[in-house]
């Protein structure tokens, strides 16, 4: 498989990211290196949520390979972390900005800590299709390619188609805090999270990324 286009980037800033590393508000934990030997959600295991949180602790001079992972839809993070079940839990928009207004605190912001420039989602086709099928890769590209540039450009109009095909309420997407929508690919985050992958055990070695990533990605 190849990417074609990108999908989603996180905003890069600290405070005002799409997912964060939460606690309780009354929670002891202050930094993320304090999640040594603690036990931590993601929606998915062997996923982005756990692979950025470790590396989060291990960029703050802990050691992510200490912490327990388990399971919790993102929705239920709050819940597990008033139950005692969790130390901490990921969270992540629409859900994020709700939390840290309803007792959760950010104890560090794991994409961030990755890169100011971290790309989450992705489009991609078989090479078999890029090949065979030159033109419509091409076309496909190019209507990606406007509609992020669109989105990018008129965050109002994200917030406002989002609640016609999700179940977000219109009052959440006012508020929530949004993606970039950025076609470019950043090849460095790319690295960073690929290494960190590897470490972690959530893929078997670092991606090829010559061969993953679209020609030309600088």
């Amino acid at each position: 498989i190849t990417f074609v286009t990108n999908g989603t980037t996180n905003t890069g800033e600290e405070g005002a990211d799409i997912a964060a590393i939460v606690v309780a508000e009354d929670s002891p934990l202050q930094r993320p290196a304090d999640l040594e030997g603690k036990t931590v959600s993601s929606n998915l295991l062997s996923n982005i949520g756990d692979t950025t949180i470790r590396h989060t602790v291990d960029a703050d001079g802990g050691d992510g390979s200490t912490l327990e992972f388990v399971e919790v839809a993102v929705p239920e993070v709050m819940a597990a972390l008033e139950r005692g079940q969790i130390d901490a839990g990921l969270v992540v928009e629409p859900f994020l900005t709700k939390a840290l207004n309803e007792g959760g605190r950010a104890l560090g912001w794991n994409y961030v800590a990755v890169s100011e420039q971290m790309d989450v989602s992705g489009y991609f086709t078989l090479e078999k299709t890029i090949e065979e099928k030159p033109e419509l890769v091409e076309k496909f590209v190019k209507a990606m390619t406007t509609s992020l540039e669109y989105a990018n450009d008129n965050p109002d109009e994200v917030r406002r188609i989002v609640p016609t095909y999700t179940q977000i309420d219109e009052a959440t997407a006012q508020s929530m805090v949004l993606p970039r929508f950025l076609a470019q690919f950043n090849r460095s985050s790319a690295e960073i999270l690929g290494k960190a992958a590897a470490k972690y055990g959530t893929i078997s070695q670092a991606p090829d990324l010559d061969g993953v990533l679209p020609a030309g990605t600088p």
